[in-house]
């Protein structure tokens, strides 16, 4: 028994070395990772109707063939996040001509069959490996058929063409027009994140953080918000005053697991506003918002700082917060 166990190390060792020698990848954005783009989804490793990512987690869909790199709205879409080529190669296909919407009806998505993957483009890279981009931003791709392009070079901007339902670069790996993981080159059931079983080169790694529970978009608003309200940015440049009709503090998270829960400590200058902590979560959920507050009281809000904390706990620790803070003058 121990002999085969042996003889299975050695052959993942000697296939993830034939693949880490022949390719290194950059980051296809030009973002900070963890900052102002994210890790949505990986690819799906369960050949069932179930789904499953590499780390035997659920940051996928069943059939998902491709990596996630979401940005934070549609706001920052049209100022323009570039999508860069992650190595050197060819263009050997490209698309350009599809609008930017966010798709969310089986009729809208239908209308698309076939091109779900939006605009984007193929490049064939050395030792048959091959990189596909999609939903990219309607009219920004920058290069052309056959065009030779390095590792690095900007391809156009990240858009929310295609089958999307939020503004991110699909990725998909093939080699031998294999379809692989980036992030698991052999599939070995350790379900955890081993850097030197990736094709990433060490810039990504560096950066990369296996903790993809992430709150990335929170601000203050003046009433109850949705789903909708994030995607569009509406409440990015709201400010509140004195006689704001209510005061609420809001945070949208992703990747969060069955357990979880999400906790929220709002204050002001008169003390707690809103100290709230859900259920743990009965599923995963892909995209999560929550949000807390209080109508004006009597005379109006005070001056002075409003602060909101905002915590992620699994297993009864906390493993995300981030805090932000308005002022009432």
């Amino acid at each position: 028994m121990k002999i085969v166990s042996m003889i299975s190390a050695l052959l993942i060792t000697i296939a993830n070395v034939s693949y880490a020698n022949d390719i290194a990848l950059q980051f296809p954005l030009d973002c900070s990772l963890g900052q102002d783009c994210f890790v949505q989804q990986f690819m799906d490793h369960d050949d069932t109707d179930n789904a499953r990512d590499f780390t035997c987690g659920h940051a996928t869909y069943d059939g998902h063939k491709g990596t996630d790199f979401r940005i934070k709205d549609l706001a920052a879409m049209k100022r323009g996040v570039p999508v860069l080529a992650v190595a050197d190669g060819q263009i050997v296909a490209l698309r350009d001509d599809m609008a930017d919407q966010l798709w969310t009806t089986p009729e809208q998505k239908a209308a698309i069959k076939g091109r779900e993957c939006g605009n984007g483009l193929v490049i064939q890279h050395a030792n048959g490996y091959q990189s596909q981009y999609c939903h990219m931003r309607l009219n920004s791709v920058t290069v052309e058929n056959k065009d030779m392009v390095k590792a690095g070079d900007v391809l156009g901007m990240v858009g929310a063409s295609g089958n999307t339902q939020f503004p991110h670069l699909h990725i998909t790996m093939r080699k031998a027009r294999r379809v692989i993981d980036p992030f698991s080159i052999v599939d070995d059931d350790s379900c955890a994140f081993d850097r030197n079983n990736t094709i990433w080169d060490g810039a990504f790694l560096d950066a990369y953080d296996p903790q993809i529970t992430q709150i990335f978009s929170m601000g203050f608003a003046p009433s109850a918000i949705k789903i909708d309200d994030i995607q569009q940015a509406r409440f990015a440049e709201f400010s509140p005053q004195s006689e704001t009709p209510a005061l609420v503090a809001f945070a949208s998270a992703i990747n969060m697991r069955a357990g979880d829960v999400f906790h929220i400590a709002f204050r002001g200058p008169n003390g707690v506003i809103a100290n709230t902590k859900t259920d743990p979560l009965d599923r995963a959920k892909s995209r999560y918002l929550r949000f807390a507050g209080k109508k004006k009281p009597d005379g109006g809000w005070p001056s002075g700082d409003y602060i909101a904390e905002f915590s992620i706990l699994r297993d009864g620790d906390v493993i995300e917060t981030e805090t932000i803070t308005a002022k009432i003058p």
